[in-house]
């Protein structure tokens, strides 16, 4: 199980000023909150919705209600074929 540290951005700030100093802080921090806030904006983006899941398996059940459609029709075609061609 992994271990979590919890930090808020003061306590960060307070622990790296004196070893960075105060703009380099500030900006450590920034591009911090801002990696952090772009990755989870990518990874949410490929995480479907209950719309869009929804969506999805209607798109799946049409798509497969028309391939159905398809076969019976290309069957009846086939046998109508054979049975004018026995007739004949």
């Amino acid at each position: 199980m992994p271990c979590t540290m919890e930090i808020s951005e003061i306590q960060l700030y307070n622990s790296l000023r004196p070893k960075l100093g105060d703009q380099e802080t500030q900006d450590f921090i920034r591009y911090v909150k801002s990696t952090v806030k772009n990755e989870f904006m990518e990874k949410e983006e490929k995480f479907l919705t209950k719309d869009d899941k929804v969506d999805l398996t209607r798109s799946i059940f049409l798509a497969s209600v028309v391939n159905y459609v398809a076969v019976l029709a290309t069957l009846l075609g086939i046998v109508t074929f054979t049975l004018n061609m026995l007739n004949k």
